[in-house]
């Protein structure tokens, strides 16, 4: 349950800097690329079990974590 809401979190804050963003167009591509391919792997994260394949984990971090990085530029 807990990484299901950090899933969530993460695509909701990717929507929010596509938003808000006015004059970046790359931070804002970004942020809706990233989302859509965390969105696209949600079937395939019910259909497999991601926790072992490590590939996956790591796309799924790394692409939280540029949207974070990109949220926090966003609110200073």
């Amino acid at each position: 349950l807990s990484f299901l809401i950090f899933y969530i979190n993460a695509i909701r804050k990717g929507f929010y800097n596509f938003k808000n963003l006015t004059n970046n167009w790359y931070q804002k591509s970004l942020s809706v690329g990233i989302s859509c391919c965390l969105i696209s792997m949600i079937p395939l994260s019910f259909t497999s079990p991601q926790f072992i394949q490590k590939n996956s984990i790591l796309v799924i971090t790394l692409g939280a974590a540029l949207i974070e990085v990109i949220h926090k530029k966003l609110k200073v």
